[in-house]
């Protein structure tokens, strides 16, 4: 459930949206494939986010063509192969009424699978997708770069600005390459699963606000 947040002369209401982007990614040569399921949650109606990925789906933050002509991610995510470049751009836009600012998050799941196998592990970690997939970070790190990363598990990411209505962030990624130098033995199905989190501005320092975000990402995982 989830918990609102009281003082004084504040009350501030935690939003959670959740677009769980799926990216069911097959080994090379395999040919079934998991379409991307969206599963969205909210509670309250201060605020609200909305998560997109175009060059993924060519679908925009208000669920409309976003207009990519490139091929998209989730047909380059079928039947992979090492050197495969899978477009996948995750950001979020502040989809609230005017004046109502948020601090939002990202977390990111992931799972991979064994060779020839069918199955996804939820135990598994970006450092097993690492070892044969690399993601292009372009939102840490470096100009523009606003999103802090929690850890090195990869697994949150805090946007280092409030964010205005009517506004998204950056992007965090924006793509996923199949290492070149790898075996078809090496090579495993996996997915990427994107949530998004935002908690309201008002009465929340940064650093306040990434205190309050992770215990919106553990109420609502």
């Amino acid at each position: 459930m989830l918990k609102i947040f009281k003082s004084k002369k504040v009350i501030i209401i935690c939003l959670l949206l959740v677009i769980a982007i799926i990216a069911g990614i097959t080994m090379a040569y395999f040919t079934t494939f998991t379409v991307p399921k969206v599963n969205t949650f909210t509670l309250g109606n201060n605020i609200s986010i909305r998560l997109a990925e175009p060059k993924w789906d060519n679908i925009n933050y208000d669920y409309a063509p976003a207009g990519v002509t490139d091929t998209l991610g989730v047909d380059l995510a079928e039947n992979f192969a090492p050197g495969r470049v899978i477009p996948k751009n995750p950001s979020v836009k502040n989809t609230s009424q005017t004046g109502n600012n948020v601090w939002i998050a990202i977390k990111i799941d992931y799972t991979v699978g064994q060779v020839g196998s069918t199955t996804l592990d939820p135990a598994d970690t970006y450092a097993e997708l690492d070892k044969f997939a690399d993601i292009d970070w372009i939102g840490i790190g470096s100009i523009p770069g606003k999103w802090e990363l929690k850890d090195t598990s990869h697994t949150i990411f805090y946007y280092n600005e409030a964010v205005s209505s009517g506004s998204n962030t950056i992007d965090l990624f924006d793509k996923v390459t199949i290492q070149s130098n790898v075996t078809i033995n090496e090579l495993h199905q996996f997915s990427i699963n994107v949530k998004a989190y935002a908690v309201q501005e008002e009465g929340l320092s940064f650093a306040n606000a990434k205190i309050e975000l992770d215990n919106l990402i553990a109420s609502n995982p």
